[in-house]
């Protein structure tokens, strides 16, 4: 079980060395590998092409979910054409501003 572990923070980790995410629909073809890691897993069965097809599913797991995981992520950012754009904004200061690097940001309702 720790191996299989091990496989799918490889599988994470190897998106994250990727330049771009995958496009389409290829982060959904190895989610289904994480689907078949787990039918796999719940067969039982411990042989050595067993072993080794969970274990390269589950790197393939991995790249798929942290790559649907930043798509997700991605989605909820400012849209393309409002982009250099002034907007507009009202509410009320809910809170003291506070200093991130490097801006100064401050909690609105």
């Amino acid at each position: 079980m720790r191996l299989i572990l091990l496989a799918f923070v490889a599988g994470c980790w190897w998106l994250q060395q990727q330049g771009s995410l995958p496009r389409g629909t290829s982060a959904w073809w190895l989610v289904a590998a994480g689907v078949a890691v787990a039918l796999l897993a719940l067969r039982g069965r411990r042989s050595g092409r067993v072993r080794a097809a969970l274990i390269v599913l589950s790197v393939l797991a991995g790249f798929g979910w942290s790559a649907w995981r930043a798509e997700l992520r991605l989605e909820e950012r400012l849209a393309p054409e409002l982009e250099g754009v002034d907007l507009m904004l009202s509410g009320v200061v809910a809170g003291l501003p506070a200093a991130a690097r490097p801006a100064l940001s401050v909690r609105a309702r």
